[in-house]
């Protein structure tokens, strides 16, 4: 029986089947009976033309052998060993140098809070000293208001002129001084009053007058002359507060009647009478009164000699007519 089935060009045949035989199943197309063996057994070869042999290629880049393909295959696999490798090796390098920048920056932090730590404890210092200069300011502000004060609330006597020429008087005559001369002499006449041998303020007199004997060489705050400074002050108030309620007359002017004020130009005038008596007491003092005196006295003399001309300068003009005749005199008065 012939087989069904067609054959191409290429001599590769299709899967063909023979009709049923009996009990025999239909057989591809290339099956060959074997009717010989090994040991007188019958061995059957199987060929089928439908699968390509070894020897052709199946078109999917199968090589002739199999050691082919394992070497294709091995190929491939250190391929991408040698890509897994390079990239593994471009890890580490930029791991160096990530870890040499972070090293890096690690040491310039370091320096920086070296350099932090410094600036703030410049910082630190300079505050410090900031604040004991402003202390030592504030001290110095301190003393200065302190000195203001003091020296605004100190008593000028030249600014009570009416106080003056009171009390100038009254330590004349509370001294027992009868001297209506110039201040020259009233201070000289001062300075020759001692003080009592027993340390007693005063003299008192039959008619229980108090003759007074300060130390004029001594302290202003001494227990005998702060008696004395005490007693002329309010001897000048209770005068001038009389006045004014008995006869409704004030001879001092406001602002210069207070008792503080008055005790402080009674104590500028003592120390005036101290200087001068200090003075005349010491060797240096003594040479500088003399020669004091003795350049008043030329100066005296000048000024009679300068007013004595003018006026005969005056009388020249006069009889004259003729002016400006006193600049060709000398009238030196110093």
């Amino acid at each position: 029986m012939e087989p069904t089935g067609a054959v191409d060009s290429q001599g590769s045949q299709d899967e063909v089947s023979y009709p049923h035989r009996g009990n025999q199943p239909s057989q591809h197309l290339g099956f060959t009976p074997y009717h010989g063996g090994v040991n007188g057994r019958d061995e059957t070869s199987f060929s089928y033309a439908g699968r390509p042999s070894h020897s052709q290629s199946n078109g999917r880049g199968r090589s002739e052998t199999p050691m082919e393909d394992y070497q294709t295959l091995y190929s491939a696999s250190r391929s991408r060993t040698g890509s897994y490798q390079g990239d593994q090796l471009s890890l580490h390098a930029t791991v160096a140098q990530l870890t040499a920048h972070v090293k890096h920056l690690s040491e310039a932090n370091t320096s920086m809070e070296e350099q932090l730590t410094s600036v703030r404890e410049a910082t630190e210092s300079l505050v410090s000293r900031l604040e004991t200069v402003e202390q030592m300011l504030r001290e110095l502000q301190e003393k200065c208001v302190d000195q203001q004060k003091h020296t605004s609330l100190r008593t000028n006597s030249n600014d009570h002129s009416v106080l003056k020429s009171i009390i100038q008087p009254l330590f004349s005559h509370m001294c027992g001084i009868e001297c209506e001369g110039t201040k020259r002499n009233r201070v000289a006449a001062l300075a020759a009053i001692k003080p009592l041998e027993n340390d007693e303020p005063f003299i008192s007199t039959s008619d229980s007058t108090r003759l007074w004997r300060p130390n004029w060489l001594g302290n202003v705050d001494d227990k005998l002359n702060d008696m004395f400074i005490k007693e002329v002050a309010e001897c000048v108030f209770n005068n001038e507060k009389s006045q004014r309620e008995q006869l409704q007359l004030k001879t001092i002017p406001d602002k210069s009647f207070n008792l503080q004020i008055m005790k402080d130009c009674v104590k500028t005038y003592f120390r005036t009478i101290h200087k001068r008596v200090k003075e005349e007491t010491s060797d240096q003092g003594a040479r500088r009164t003399k020669e004091r005196l003795g350049q008043n006295r030329q100066r005296a003399r000048r000024v009679t000699v300068a007013t004595a001309r003018r006026k005969a300068v005056s009388q020249y003009e006069a009889e004259t007519g003729h002016q400006g005749a006193e600049a060709l005199i000398l009238c030196d008065e110093t």
